[in-house]
């Protein structure tokens, strides 16, 4: 059962659903997104798919997705990296999905030392392109004029945001290609709706949470410690020796940019929030599921759709805009 949500969240947890005059608890979110989940495991074939978040585990989540591959007998794997969301890939019946969120604040820091200083430093060895990190975050935010200008050279994509990244990337942003500022109410309660028709959302902070990784060792059908173990394998990786060496000149005031990050951020903290409030919810009715010794239902084979390859192919993949190293 593929739900729809319209637009609403707040404190109350209260959401309202396509179709229904009157809101609905999040205990009936989970309720109707277990039911989904549960259908989904019973198809042999489908498949996964990953919205790779940057600088969110994304590579460690992929590994993890290939060995659950391994156990489908006709499945394929799909994954959008750098394009916002195409929500027609939460549509399917037979096709598990996972996305990722992480702290935007410590997300975009990532991406300061991944994608410019691991690219000038790192890689082409040119420190005369290095900028600090406030010059850097100046550079990337919306009001930039160049940001601007490259946001409209490349619509739909994400590749590149350090502000509220997030919600741009499952909010559609984008797509026509005018760099438009977010509307804050819609594209958040938009996101937030993604989120929800998401069958699992790993975050990053809780990686080490039992709960957390059973649940999606569940989601996938893989053995816990298996999940376990290439999550803590794999940890989200950065450059600490370029941190060491560079971070006094690049970096002389960490708590002035932290801020100025946090403040650009405002919508993605907020949709962190709900991340948080959706798995909470989640594993609390998969540990009771598990309490009470109940029998999982699957669909029937001939309820299992093969999924339409011709779109899910051409959103398939790492979508890297030219410029994108500025």
């Amino acid at each position: 059962l593929i739900f729809f949500l319209l637009l609403k969240f707040d404190d109350r947890k209260l959401i309202t659903f396509a179709g229904e005059d009157r809101p609905t608890s999040l205990s009936r979110t989970v309720a109707l997104w277990w039911r989904r989940l549960i259908e989904k495991k019973g198809c042999s074939r489908g498949g996964f798919y990953l919205y790779h978040t940057r600088k969110a585990a994304g590579t460690t989540l992929r590994a993890l997705l290939k060995d659950a591959l391994r156990e489908k007998k006709d499945g394929r794997m799909w994954e959008t990296e750098g394009l916002s969301i195409d929500a027609r890939f939460l549509a399917l019946k037979s096709v598990i999905t996972v996305v990722s969120v992480r702290d935007p604040v410590v997300r975009a820091l990532s991406m300061y030392w991944y994608e410019h200083v691991g690219w000038w430093d790192g890689i082409q060895h040119d420190h005369s392109k290095l900028r600090s990190l406030i010059d850097w975050i100046a550079e990337w935010k919306d009001e930039s004029v160049w940001k601007h200008k490259f946001a409209t050279k490349n619509p739909g994509n994400v590749y590149i945001e350090i502000q509220n990244y997030m919600t741009k990337m499952l909010s559609g942003w984008n797509q026509r290609g005018q760099g438009e500022p977010l509307d804050d109410t819609f594209s958040l309660d938009h996101a937030i709706n993604s989120l929800h028709r998401f069958d699992f959302v790993f975050v990053c902070e809780r990686s080490r949470f039992s709960n957390h990784t059973k649940l999606l060792a569940f989601a996938l059908s893989l053995d816990p410690q298996r999940v376990q173990s290439i999550l803590k394998s794999d940890k989200l990786k950065a450059d600490d020796s370029a941190k060491r060496r560079l971070a006094p000149k690049l970096v002389p005031d960490l708590d002035t940019a932290s801020a100025i990050l946090e403040n650009l951020n405002h919508l993605d903290r907020r949709l962190y929030s709900a991340a948080i409030a959706i798995d909470d919810a989640r594993t609390s009715f998969f540990l009771n599921q598990q309490k009470q010794g109940n029998k999982y239902g699957v669909l029937s084979s001939a309820d299992c759709e093969s999924p339409p390859i011709h779109y899910l192919n051409a959103k398939n993949g790492i979508f890297r805009p030219p410029g994108h190293k500025h």
